[in-house]
């Protein structure tokens, strides 16, 4: 994978879902802010959400590129937020050769 840094230009940021309990004494679950970073974003193309996700909704996927070394490990029940919207992971693709890049799929999360 060639990517260049200069194309990671826009900022994300990466959030766990933690359980709390709120001042009512109920459990619930909350974002949690884990680091922010650099990256690129490419819109997929259909045959590549076809094969990705098969028959869930087209639309809204994003690939997200990032450097592989970060604060720490990116977990697939993440969520991640972009220009004020919240994403799901789908799935992390490590560069396990280079160890340059980990590319992410990842659905606008509906609302």
């Amino acid at each position: 994978m060639g990517y260049e840094s200069a194309k990671l230009d826009k900022r994300i940021t990466f959030y766990s879902k933690e359980r709390t309990v709120n001042s009512n004494g109920i459990d619930v679950v909350k974002p949690v802010e884990k680091f922010t970073c650099w990256a690129r974003i490419r819109q997929q193309y259909l045959n590549e959400i076809y094969s990705s996700f098969g028959n869930e909704a087209l639309e809204d996927v994003v690939t997200i590129i990032i450097r592989h070394q970060q604060i720490e490990e990116i977990k697939n029940n993440w969520l991640i937020k972009m220009n004020n919207k919240n994403y799901e992971i789908k799935k992390i693709n490590t560069d396990v050769s280079e160890k340059k890049w980990t590319t992410i799929l990842a659905k606008k999360e509906s609302v």
